[in-house]
């Protein structure tokens, strides 16, 4: 399982990246998953808290 983004939800705002900077990064004025394989569901749950628009899926 991985992190995703729904671009037609995503605004730009950049909470994702400053609070989770080693799965997403600001390109563009939008959020991009990086370093998905890495990502562990169980420590890492609070990355579908972090975003207000709610793009942020696990997939």
């Amino acid at each position: 399982m991985v992190p995703n983004i729904d671009y037609g939800l995503c605004e730009g705002c950049g909470g994702c990246a400053e609070a989770f900077p080693q799965f997403f990064e600001m390109r563009e004025e939008k959020a991009w998953v990086i370093n998905a394989d890495k990502f562990d569901e169980a420590p890492d749950q609070g990355i579908l808290l972090i975003c207000p628009y709610y793009a942020i899926t696990i997939e």
